[in-house]
């Protein structure tokens, strides 16, 4: 498993929230691989923090916080499945930021969870859904022109993402 490097590695304007969110984003990992349910409480309370961040400062943009702390606060986000309000304000900030400021990857996983978590097909094949012990791929709304939207947003092909995704070599 790939080691995580959770310090900063930039000036950034918020250095307390920067440290915060990594830390949050930290606790988001390690709590995610025990299956005793604390992922969800710890997410919540996450989730509140990443709303009062954003009421006090705006987005988390790089500009801010630095490149690594913005992109955990995205998945702080990405796993606020409990809140899809909060889920779609956040994916309308990332998408109105300059284009510097936010990772286009970003805004397309979290364009594709807001929209499984509405029950709607995805636009770049990022998400997947467990059924029983096998992960499924979520249903993608053009599958033929996947690859073309998955390189606009920064992403590889989706054979290579399942590569990655299943470890397969």
């Amino acid at each position: 498993m790939k080691k995580i490097n959770y310090d900063l590695d930039e000036q950034v304007k918020l250095p307390d929230v920067a440290r915060e969110t990594l830390d949050m984003g930290r606790a988001d990992q390690e709590a995610i691989g025990i299956d005793d349910g604390s992922i969800d409480e710890l997410s919540k309370l996450h989730t509140t923090r990443v709303k009062k961040i954003i009421d006090e400062f705006g987005y988390p943009v790089t500009s801010l916080v630095g490149k690594k702390a913005s992109h955990w606060a995205w998945l702080l986000i990405q796993h606020s499945d409990h809140d899809i309000g909060f889920q779609e304000m956040c994916l309308k900030l990332m998408k109105s930021a300059p284009a510097d400021e936010v990772a286009k990857s970003n805004i397309a996983y979290l364009e594709d969870r807001v929209r499984k978590n509405k029950g709607q097909s995805q636009i770049y094949g990022t998400q997947f859904v467990k059924k029983g012990k096998i992960l499924e791929l979520w249903p993608v709304e053009d599958i033929k022109n996947l690859d073309t939207k998955r390189k606009k947003m920064g992403l590889n092909s989706f054979e290579e993402y399942k590569k990655d995704f299943y470890g397969e070599n």
